[in-house]
């Protein structure tokens, strides 16, 4: 019973993330209950556990990197820092510290899930559809919010930017699709490797997701989807199938305004110079992403090995050295960049191994040859990553310890194993 509610809770709490206590996620909060009564219970019953050897190589992994990343981080201690935030968590070393916390506890998110996934089909199952739920409820809650909004009623879940975007229980209607796209994943896994819904289903929750999806307006979401789709079809297909992803690629690419803003990051980065004249006060230009396009490969090319330290880029934002000229700001800023943002932080060396670790689940399926949905679960966290997400969500680390529980029922059945995962769809 307990692992049905700790299941049911971190699918429920996951995907809050601008939900906080003391200006800590909730969803960072449970864990770190979790993690205190882990450790309570294993201090006073000292109960034998057996690792297995995939949790004790992603456990020497990830123990590596994290070591690697606080020596940076003590080391950045000699750069000056211009915070613009109040909060203890956002003064140099504390946002190092809590930016490290936050990957530890994902990582003891992503051991966690897939310990209890590979012990027990059940526990899979649950998962899978808990997440899906949430999922669902968090899909309808942006589109009754969005229309909401189109007669001036704010419910919370979307919000106007020259007009209606859905975000559900996101800060934004960018991170918001692109967890939709996980649901929408799940689905689909469930249905066509799974075979444990029904296609009429299937269908209706794969709608709502998609139409939440458009209305949130994601740009990543729409890439992610096309990537996963091209993935899903690269293995084991046909030229007049790629042929017709490239021509819904196109049309999708065409519509939804998604070519005006990928047009407009490009004219932001290309003349620069000249709109930051007279948009500097406007924050939609003077932060985020285009100043991340900006300075982060400044920060790059003046510490290409050591980094500023994790989590800094955000204290180093009002630098004037690093501005050269260019406007300072008072709001806490963040690059958006994702992986390319993690590189000025860590160095290019513990960028690339974080990287590294990270498509180990996709490495491993291409390797041993799994089932392409497989590929395509392992591929989600990774892709995520390299658009620009943020490594400090939690639900992405979910879809690898997914698809790693599948990889694990492959090779004990391989061996000749018994146990209740000892299926697998043609593929």
């Amino acid at each position: 019973m307990l692992k049905k509610i700790y299941i049911l809770t971190l699918c429920a709490v996951a995907p809050l993330t601008d939900l906080k206590m003391f200006d800590v996620k909730l969803v960072e909060v449970f864990l770190l209950i979790s993690f205190a009564v882990l450790m309570v219970h294993y201090v006073n019953y000292k109960p034998n556990i057996k690792l297995d050897k995939q949790s004790v190589r992603y456990i020497k992994g990830f123990s590596l990197f994290i070591f690697c990343a606080l020596f940076l981080s003590l080391l950045s201690l000699r750069l000056p820092t211009f915070p613009v935030a109040e909060s203890l968590l956002k003064q140099a070393p504390y946002l190092s510290l809590s930016r490290l916390m936050q990957i530890t506890l994902n990582f003891f998110a992503f051991i966690t899930v897939y310990r209890l996934l590979v012990s027990s089909r059940a526990n899979a199952n649950l998962f899978i559809n808990s997440y899906i739920l949430f999922g669902l409820f968090n899909a309808l809650y942006g589109i009754v919010s969005y229309h909401a909004l189109m007669v001036g009623l704010d419910l919370g879940g979307a919000y106007d930017v020259s007009g209606p975007r859905a975000k559900g229980l996101f800060f934004e209607g960018g991170p918001f699709g692109a967890y939709l796209i996980s649901v929408l994943l799940l689905i689909l896994f469930r249905k066509y490797y799974l075979n444990t819904a029904s296609q009429p289903k299937t269908c209706f929750q794969a709608a709502i997701v998609l139409l939440a999806v458009l209305l949130a307006q994601s740009k990543v979401a729409i890439l992610l989807g096309l990537l996963l789709l091209s993935v899903y079809y690269f293995r084991k297909t046909s030229i007049l199938r790629l042929g017709g992803v490239a021509l819904l690629s196109s049309v999708i690419l065409g519509s939804l305004s998604f070519t005006d803003g990928i047009y407009g990051y490009i004219d932001g980065v290309s003349n620069f110079d000249l709109l930051i004249e007279s948009r500097a006060d406007d924050t939609a230009f003077a932060m985020g992403r285009i100043m991340g396009f900006i300075l982060v490969p400044r920060i790059i090319i003046e510490y290409p090995f050591s980094g500023i330290g994790i989590g800094n880029y955000s204290l180093q934002r009002n630098n004037p050295d690093l501005l050269q000229g260019l406007p300072t700001t008072e709001y806490w800023d963040l690059p958006g960049l994702g992986f390319f943002g993690d590189v000025a932080e860590l160095g290019i060396p513990l960028a690339l191994v974080l990287i590294m670790l990270i498509s180990n689940p996709l490495r491993s399926g291409l390797k041993y040859k799994m089932h392409r949905w497989i590929i395509v679960l392992s591929t989600f966290h990774i892709a995520y990553y390299l658009l620009g997400g943020q490594i400090t969500f939690t639900y992405p680390w979910f879809m690898s310890a997914i698809a790693l529980v599948f990889m694990e029922s492959k090779a004990n059945k391989n061996a000749g194993v018994q146990s209740d995962y000892n299926r697998r769809p043609l593929d």
